[in-house]
């Protein structure tokens, strides 16, 4: 199977040796990760949710996707992890504009747990 189709979700209610009440357990074929319910735990995993506009919500397939990725981390990051995620989604290019949070910002900026990370195609008009 194919890694990138291999994404589950699952909530998680009993407290485990993690100490959260509630856990968000990711699973992939490569790899599982427990998010708490209202922020990152042990393992710093942050959750970002990746905004498509336009052309590359036609090639991805879809409008949003959210994202795990280990903190610290890039909005390049997650726009390199949203590609290797998202079927159709490698082919939107490796350095989109992006917007943190609605701000206009450079790939190289450091996102946060809940941050909004939209992909942006180039647009021209008059």
């Amino acid at each position: 199977m194919d890694a990138r189709l291999s994404l589950m979700f699952l909530e998680v209610g009993a407290k485990g040796d993690t100490g959260c009440a509630r856990q968000r357990v990711i699973l992939t074929s490569l790899s599982r990760v427990s998010i708490c319910s209202g922020g990152p735990m042990m393992n710093d995993v942050l959750r970002v949710r990746v905004l498509f506009f336009a052309s590359y919500a036609e090639l991805a397939g879809r409008d949003s996707v959210e994202v795990a990725v280990r903190a610290p981390a890039s909005a390049g990051d997650v726009v390199r992890q949203a590609r290797t995620l998202v079927p159709g989604a490698e082919r939107i290019p490796e350095r989109p504009l992006v917007a943190l949070n609605q701000t206009h910002t450079k790939l190289s900026a450091e996102v946060a747990d809940g941050d909004e990370l939209a992909l942006l195609p180039p647009m021209a008009g008059g």
